[in-house]
């Protein structure tokens, strides 16, 4: 099984994602008034929960414990974010660009990643499920003691002709032969 591992550069600050679609701060108000506590899916707070980020840029970001699940992220950059312990539950990842993010130790379960770009993400720990296979790039994706549901999610994914390449953090290659 391939490994994955990641000591991610301190990022400094946490930029505020971008939105796609920009709304009047009394629109923005009535919709912080208006967020059903149902966004806050099994426990989690809302952080990003639920919400629409599609094109967002996450890019360098520092997003520890933060809950992402149910929210849709299509097409949003989460280029070298450190999301450690972040909780992508049933989102919508797809065509996202998750290159040189850390997400040691989250859970990306029941996520969609159609087309998401994992280059040389760090997933040391994490919890993923058979949707890690759709991704469209896993090149030097470092995947120390991942939990990858089913098991046999995890031998299709060594098998993948771009499951190659050495993590350019960690140094771990993303298919132990």
């Amino acid at each position: 099984m391939s490994t994955l591992a990641f000591l991610s550069p301190i990022a400094s600050a946490s930029p505020q994602p971008k939105p796609v679609l920009a709304c009047t701060a009394a629109a923005a108000a009535a919709l912080i008034v208006a967020t059903p506590a149902a966004f806050a899916i099994s426990g989690g707070g809302l952080d990003y929960a639920g919400g629409k980020f599609e094109g967002a840029s996450f890019d360098g970001g520092s997003y520890e414990d933060k809950d992402f699940s149910g929210g849709s992220f299509r097409g949003a950059t989460f280029r070298k974010a450190v999301l450690r312990n972040a909780r992508f539950f049933n989102a919508d990842l797809r065509d996202a660009d998750l290159t040189l993010a850390d997400l040691t130790g989250s859970t990306v379960e029941r996520a969609v990643l159609k087309d998401a770009v994992l280059k040389d993400t760090i997933f040391n720990g994490a919890y993923l499920s058979e949707s890690v296979l759709e991704a469209k790039d896993i090149r030097g994706a470092d995947f120390t003691d991942a939990l990858i549901a089913p098991i046999t999610a995890a031998k299709a994914l060594c098998e993948r002709d771009d499951a190659t390449g050495v993590n350019a953090v960690t140094g771990v290659d993303t298919r132990e032969r």
